[in-house]
């Protein structure tokens, strides 16, 4: 496990973390998506730092293709008794390749639809439902509420990642 992901996993196994300061969290950063890409070439956001490195627009793409897994996860949470879940890999998913090929405009529309359908249905949840269990395949068991703040924290880091790239102007 790399260092960041056991810090990851040491953080939301601290304490259930709080529904209402998940939900203002995830309205807050849902907006960090079209600050990136507003006002920028898309080319130079589709530009690779360094071969196999994503670019921003590629960054940015995982987001969205992330909400699709975490809104799935989700619902499995939701619907099956503890859940194995297995780590998600862009490389190992028949999906990547279709997200990697949208423009920002279409990526910025999906994220934004999808960001919508989970807050909507978070918002639905009881408390009872934000306790239920998944078993991650590296971090073991997190209670939904901890998985919607892994979500967050590793949409964070790739936010932050896209939006070097995109200042850099090396995409």
């Amino acid at each position: 496990m790399k260092l960041v992901e056991w810090q990851i996993v040491k953080m939301t196994s601290i304490a259930s973390p709080d529904r209402g300061r998940l939900l203002a969290w995830l309205e807050a950063q849902a907006g960090a998506v079209s600050t990136i890409g507003d006002g920028r070439d898309e080319q130079a956001l589709r530009a690779q730092p360094q071969p196999g490195r994503w670019s921003a627009l590629q960054h940015l793409a995982h987001l969205g293709r992330m909400h699709e897994v975490y809104l799935a996860r989700v619902r499995r949470l939701l619907s099956e008794d503890a859940p194995a879940i297995a780590a998600y890999r862009a490389e190992h998913d028949d999906e990547w390749n279709q997200w990697e090929g949208l423009t920002l405009v279409e990526i910025q529309q999906r994220i934004a639809v999808r960001r919508a359908e989970l807050i909507e249905l978070l918002r639905s949840l009881s408390n009872d439902q934000w306790h239920r269990i998944g078993r991650h395949s590296n971090f073991g068991s997190l209670t939904l509420a901890q998985w919607i703040e892994f979500f967050l924290v590793h949409e964070g880091h790739h936010l932050y990642s896209a939006l070097t790239l995109a200042r850099a102007g090396r995409g």
